[in-house]
């Protein structure tokens, strides 16, 4: 009996843990530069673009060279999503745990097929997730909602 109540504090302790851990990743923004500083992007935790900026430097590039920059930006701005998720596991959960590792285990292998985190995979433009999880990335505990910054903004930046 006593197991069972240990396994059952257990439990609501990690499902406590999970809630902030998603509470924390949702909030993830994180910016990347491409190397030459010709452009900069934001992405959010799943690794979806979110705003793009082309700096003064993009202005002599070929379109074969800015589409490289844009490409070099977000690799570097996924790679530094996957920074951040380890720190929020590590610092929510113990990367260490079972819980810990599990959902390290489950992003890494998000990250691998979708070009986030630098676990491997391409840089490409596909977000963390698949059609089966809704785009969702596959190692959040919850779904997280999706709201593109901007989106609804006729205005808004890349728009004329």
């Amino acid at each position: 009996m006593a197991r069972i109540r240990a396994d059952v504090e257990r439990s609501r302790r990690d499902a406590r843990a999970a809630v902030r851990l998603r509470e924390r990743a949702e909030g993830i923004r994180v910016k990347g530069s491409s190397r030459g500083r010709e452009v900069s992007v934001e992405v959010d935790v799943a690794g979806r673009l979110l705003g793009i900026t082309f700096l003064p430097a993009s202005e002599g590039l070929s379109l074969r060279g800015l589409s490289d920059a844009v490409m070099g930006a977000l690799a570097d701005a996924r790679r530094r999503v996957g920074e951040q998720v380890r720190l929020v596991v590590d610092e929510t959960l113990g990367a260490d745990s079972a819980l810990g590792r599990q959902v390290l285990e489950h992003y890494e292998q998000s990250a691998a097929g979708a070009g986030v985190g630098g676990t491997g995979g391409d840089a490409g433009s596909r977000p963390a997730g698949d059609a089966s999880s809704g785009g969702r990335p596959a190692w959040m505990v919850t779904p997280m909602p999706v709201r593109p910054a901007q989106w609804g903004d006729p205005k808004g930046p890349g728009r004329r």
